[in-house]
């Protein structure tokens, strides 16, 4: 599942559950090094992706605990994965202050809900008064 918003129509945000591991190497400034596990076909097919229009996976550029990190656990605790994804423009990249998840939300999932705080500036617009 994928959410996507548009602001100032030039940034785009993606956000969902890619079921994909982009893994904690980085990757031409698309993957940071902070993320979680080893990079499995689908990861690199997000990154492709990312690659082809200009995204950042901003999961992996914050370095966090473990525990502030991954996004499923499988059942029976036996395995923790990296599988939600914030994705931003490589261009608002510094819009992006801190992404982590929040384990124990009440949001009736197996998943960790992954929270971004982003910071953005508008432009004043000045608009001329019209002489009559």
């Amino acid at each position: 599942m994928f959410v996507a918003f548009v602001i100032q129509q030039t940034n785009i945000i993606i956000m969902g559950e890619q079921n994909s591991v982009v893994g904690d190497t980085t990757y031409r400034n698309i993957v940071g090094s902070h993320g979680l596990g080893r990079r499995n076909h689908m990861g690199q097919m997000l990154i492709d992706f990312c690659e082809r229009t200009g995204l950042i996976v901003t999961n992996t550029w914050f370095k966090k605990p473990k525990i502030r990190l991954y996004t499923w656990k499988a059942p029976g605790d036996w395995s923790r994965h990296q599988l939600d994804y914030i994705l931003v423009k490589r261009r608002f990249r510094n819009s992006v202050k801190d992404v982590q998840t929040l384990p124990g939300a009440d949001i009736n999932s197996d998943h960790n809900l992954p929270v971004a705080k982003f910071r953005t500036r508008f432009k004043k617009i000045v608009r001329l008064k019209k002489q009559t």
